[in-house]
C-alpha cells in the first residue's frame, strides 16, 4: 500500500522496500509519517491483521500496525520516515522543502564534478587501482570493460 500524497518519496525507498519484500520468508517493510500515520505498507505475505483497529485511529495507525506484526512471525524493515499531504499547510511546507532538496542536490552535484575535474588522479592510477574497470569520462560512473 502506498501513499499517493507523499511529496518526497524517492526512488531508492521504493527499490529499498522492494528488496526488504524479495525474501522467501514473510517479510513487511513500514514507512511512517511524522503524524502517526504511514506513506508505505508492504507485504510478501497475505497480512492477516485486523485492519478496523490499525485505521480507527489514524495518528496512531503506524504503532497499531506494528502491534500487529509484533504478533506475527514476519521480518519488519523500516523505512525512513516521510511526510505525506494532510491539508493545505503541508502541501505548501513539503513543497517548498522538495525545491530546497532538489535545489541542493543539484549543487552537490555540481560540485563533485568540479572537484573530480580539479583533482582526478591520473587514468592510469585509477585502473591500478580497480584493474577490471576502464574509466572514460572522470563524470560518469565507471564503466566494466570485457577482456575477449
Amino acid at each position: 500500500m502506498l501513499a499517493g500524497d507523499v511529496v518526497l518519496l524517492t526512488r531508492d525507498v521504493v527499490v529499498d522496500a522492494l528488496q526488504a519484500l524479495d525474501r522467501p520468508s514473510s517479510s513487511i517493510v513500514l514507512g511512517r509519517s511524522s503524524d502517526g500515520g504511514f506513506y508505505l505498507a508492504g507485504f510478501n505475505r497475505t497480512p492477516r491483521f485486523d485492519w478496523s483497529q490499525i485505521v480507527a485511529r489514524r495518528a496512531c495507525a503506524a504503532d497499531a500496525l506494528l502491534a500487529e506484526v509484533d504478533q506475527s512471525d514476519a521480518t519488519l524493515s523500516l523505512l525512513p520516515t516521510i511526510d505525506d499531504i494532510d491539508s493545505y499547510a503541508d502541501a505548501l511546507r513539503l513543497i517548498a522543502l522538495r525545491r530546497t532538496f532538489t535545489a541542493s542536490h543539484t549543487l552537490i552535484r555540481q560540485l563533485i564534478s568540479i572537484l573530480l575535474s580539479a583533482f582526478a588522479a591520473p587514468r592510469r592510477a585509477l585502473t591500478l587501482l580497480l584493474p577490471q574497470t576502464t574509466f572514460d569520462c572522470l563524470r560518469g560512473p565507471p564503466r566494466r570493460v570485457v577482456h575477449a
